[in-house]
């Protein structure tokens, strides 16, 4: 089976490329509008990389503390920036407000974006969906973070651009972007104040990540979940749109304490109150983390050098096979998007990720009591 790289790039007919280099300087020159103080920061990501992007964000308003400074992002990002970030505005929008496969925004999403009149926008989100959004509004200065993937056709509407980075870590990726306008910072770190809660031992345990090929399945997660539920408490989290009769049939069967959660408000909610989070490379995850809760994380197909929280209560289980991304961010087929196998994540030893765990459990009881 022929696999694609990390470094795959879309080809566009040369036409229609010739066409976007010619147009879209124009638009930028009738766009272009003088400084007024305002700062444009588009963040349209899931949770994990809204997490991601923290330090990036405290990083420009120690740059400009006295501008204003309004980030465009999902409802679910705006409840994680607001529990982190002060002193800032917020432009919501949904994920329905997206078409094609969330890559064109609605005519909707361009006005309030629009509607911000910031004279300088910054881009952390690197890719064609917030390109569109950037191409009709007037700014004197655009940042932005270079996609490979879908990126040439849109990449002269903006006047400076990073290229994505090829070392860890991805908070450094957003951070590049930041370096553009400035290097005087001091490099942030997600370094979070564990925060315990009352009870020591209270797991939970968040079978789930973005896409399948990231996931650790779920039977062994179950096994392992009854081994640590002799002695302490184990709940699993799922989220509604993955909580089907099927998965809640195979908890009620070994009676597995569960909690169905709606939306990220609920899950933040239920995170706080817990003790430690095990699971998958997966927003949650980074939530967790962020929420102050130490961490065991089971990477497969994803580096974890790239994207693990950083701190001292955080470990991970990363598969030994060959085909593991040992140097690079992924695997050599685009973080298991095109492998016939995932065998990183399905051939893994139940009772080897299990001993880690526990090793780690006993590592942060001894730290924190």
């Amino acid at each position: 089976m022929e696999v694609k790289s990390k470094y795959y790039v879309r080809q566009y007919p040369a036409f229609i490329v010739s066409i976007a280099d010619t147009i879209v300087p124009i638009f930028r020159k009738l766009f272009r509008k003088e400084d007024n103080g305002i700062i444009g920061l588009v963040s349209l990501h899931l949770l994990g990389d809204t997490v991601m992007t923290i330090p990036a964000i405290q990083a420009l308003q120690g740059i400009y503390p006295h501008k204003k400074i309004v980030i465009f992002c999902f409802e679910e990002s705006r409840i994680i920036y607001e529990l982190k970030l002060k002193g800032f505005s917020y432009e919501v929008i949904q994920r329905n407000d997206y078409y094609f496969s969330n890559r064109i925004p609605s005519l909707r999403a361009i006005r309030k974006f629009i509607k911000i009149n910031a004279s300088t926008i910054i881009d952390l989100t690197g890719s064609i969906n917030s390109s569109f959004l950037i191409l009709f509004a007037k700014a004197n200065k655009i940042y932005g973070l270079k996609n490979y993937s879908s990126f040439r056709l849109l990449e002269k509407i903006y006047h400076y651009l990073t290229e994505i980075r090829q070392k860890p870590h991805l908070v450094d990726m957003y951070l590049d972007v930041i370096r553009l306008i400035s290097d005087s910072f001091v490099d942030a770190k997600i370094l979070y104040s564990l925060e315990y809660p009352r009870e020591k031992n209270n797991i939970v345990i968040h079978p789930f990540a973005s896409r399948k090929v990231k996931e650790f399945p779920l039977n062994q997660f179950i096994e392992i979940a009854k081994h640590l539920g002799i002695n302490q408490k184990v709940k699993f989290i799922l989220p509604k749109n993955r909580a089907d009769e099927e998965v809640l049939k195979l908890l009620k069967k070994d009676n597995i304490d569960f909690v169905v959660t709606s939306d990220v408000a609920e899950l933040i909610n239920e995170l706080r109150i817990t003790s430690l989070f095990i699971g998958n490379d997966s927003g949650p995850m980074h939530l967790a983390a962020m929420l102050g809760k130490p961490t065991f994380t089971i990477f497969g197909p994803v580096n974890p050098q790239y994207s693990k929280p950083t701190g001292d209560h955080n470990e991970f289980y990363f598969s030994t096979i060959d085909c593991v991304p040992k140097e690079t961010h992924y695997c050599e087929t685009l973080a298991g998007l095109y492998c016939p196998h995932i065998n990183c994540m399905v051939k893994n030893n139940t009772e080897e990720v299990l001993n880690a765990i526990e090793t780690f459990i006993k590592k942060v009881n001894d730290q924190v009591f």
